[in-house]
């Protein structure tokens, strides 16, 4: 049953990244938009270890993150603001270091961090 679940996420997931590299497909939460790799290091490659470092010390992850789910709410403190959550998951991920990149790119914005550990893992 958790082979067939993992496999049922892993063909979401292709589904997902091919939508959102179609013409005007987007990406909810595209690491790449908010904090770009620089050029040089796209250059390498994405296998090369200087852009691996990078990823890791900007993204918290050398992966996209899978599972995007976006809500969009009303900041209950102040009514003309909206506020946006994102769910997702980052395999081998730590969004602390996403977290505070996004902030020094940033600084107004508000984050707020939960993590969730899966049974066993």
């Amino acid at each position: 049953l958790l082979r067939a679940i993992a496999q049922a996420q892993e063909a979401r997931h292709a589904r997902l990244l091919v939508a959102c590299a179609s013409p005007g497909g987007g990406c909810l939460l595209d690491l790449n938009r908010l904090l770009p790799v620089p050029a040089g290091l796209l250059a390498w490659g994405p296998d090369h270890g200087a852009a691996l470092d990078w990823l890791d010390r900007h993204w918290g992850t050398r992966e996209a993150v899978r599972q995007i789910d976006l809500q969009e709410t009303r900041d209950p403190r102040r009514h003309s603001r909206r506020r946006l959550r994102f769910r997702f998951w980052m395999l081998d991920g730590r969004p602390a270091t996403l977290a505070a990149s996004l902030l020094r790119a940033w600084p107004e914005l508000e984050v707020t961090i939960r993590s969730l550990e899966l049974p066993g893992g």
